[in-house]
């Protein structure tokens, strides 16, 4: 009998994503009706015509199909470094504290290759994105889960009273997935004190930072704490989650282990998509506010009509990102219940809370980025359908 191979036994610390569950089964739908989709954290809008017609000219590029320098094309980095200093007045090298990767999810598993070690701990907030933590798992750390109130903002004693002398990490994310709230510059602020008060470093994840419906965006940049390293995304900002392009920024000291794991794991991010982004951040702003003015409609009707589903709960106003979070009230069923029972009976898909931390055994996650408005206003029809069936 032919010997199997072992595998790393750091896998099987790492949870399998509900997600790709729920999306095999989405593929499975036959019902009379089409399939919606609150599942995925992606956008059915395309990237700006403008930049579009851009695309011709960066193939011409003889550096568009070729390796870059290890931390990312100058043009890029310099990008960034402007875009900070005229939105943060934060003050970047380009040289020394950009790296660019292929997307922020390879910014988020290079920082913790480079800084996790079995047997530390990392704090996030009770309910986050997924994938931190189960890297975190992968590197041998466990995860210490902060709850939050009905609003979603931290609590920021139960934050102090999380820490040990094994804490490696802190992690921020805001505006937030798997909920859309935003946290305000003082509880940010208090946040970060936190970690400088211990020492720890302060890893904020600034994937949907653009994405804010209310007040402005904010990073962890602006205050100042040596000990932060930013990941963030250019995947949603100007709708490219397929080119896969992020960027880690940190302090020299902190990037240089970073830059080092990086280099062996995916050694450039394309050349094509860091001269798109590049071209893209020229006008941010113009195409941040077109990306906002669709979302923030979809949000609006989606918040009009969750007022029509009696058994779901929504305790706080989503001012980010795309996604809102309510709690679903149904007597004698959870969020993952109800979600397989709403795919399999009428087509409708969204995320069991459980994906997204420990305690959030009654709430789903909905993501408008990949509906249409009518589309969200059938779906409530469906949900409608759904609690006289099963009240």
């Amino acid at each position: 009998m032919e010997k199997k191979p072992v595998i790393n036994q750091n896998l099987k610390r790492v949870r399998p994503s509900g997600l790709r569950k729920l999306f095999d089964l989405s593929k499975l739908w036959r019902g009379e009706r089409p399939l919606i989709s609150f599942g995925i954290g992606d956008l059915n809008i395309d990237l700006p015509e403008e930049l579009k017609r851009t695309i011709p000219e960066i193939f011409a590029n003889p550096q568009a199909t070729r390796y870059g320098p290890n931390h990312g094309l100058k043009v890029l980095r310099e990008q960034l470094r402007k875009k900070y200093k005229r939105k943060y007045n934060v003050d970047i090298d380009p040289e020394t504290q950009i790296i660019i990767t292929c997307g922020g999810i390879e910014g988020l598993f290079d920082t913790m290759a480079a800084y996790i070690n079995p047997g530390d701990e990392i704090i996030m907030q009770d309910p986050s994105f997924a994938y931190i933590g189960n890297q975190a798992a992968f590197f041998g750390a466990t995860v210490k889960w902060v709850p939050s109130y009905d609003d979603f903002t931290l609590d920021i004693e139960a934050l102090r009273k999380t820490i040990t002398e094994k804490t490696k990490l802190l992690v921020v994310i805001t505006p937030s997935n798997p909920t859309g709230a935003v946290m305000t510059r003082k509880q940010l602020q208090a946040v970060i004190d936190v970690a400088a008060e211990h020492d720890i470093i302060l890893l904020a994840d600034e994937a949907y930072e653009n994405l804010v419906f209310k007040g402005k965006p904010q990073s962890a940049l602006e205050f100042n704490y040596e000990k932060t390293i930013v990941v963030a995304s250019f995947s949603k900002t100007f709708r490219i989650t397929g080119l896969r392009v992020g960027t880690v920024i940190a302090h020299p000291d902190l990037m240089r282990p970073i830059y080092q794991v990086h280099q062996y794991v995916t050694a450039v991010a394309p050349s094509f998509a860091q001269l798109l982004v590049a071209r893209a951040l020229e006008k941010e702003e113009k195409y941040v506010q077109e990306l906002i003015r669709i979302l923030d409609a979809r949000r609006k009707v989606l918040m009009d009509v969750m007022q029509e589903i009696d058994y779901m709960e929504l305790t706080y106003e989503p001012n980010g990102a795309f996604y809102i979070f309510p709690r679903v009230t149904l007597p004698n069923m959870d969020a993952s219940t109800f979600s397989e029972l709403m795919l399999q009976e009428l087509g409708v898909v969204v995320v069991p809370g459980t994906e997204f931390g420990q305690h959030y055994t009654q709430h789903v996650r909905l993501s408008y980025g990949f509906v249409s408005q009518e589309q969200i206003e059938e779906a409530v029809e469906r949900f409608k359908t759904f609690e006289a069936k099963h009240h």
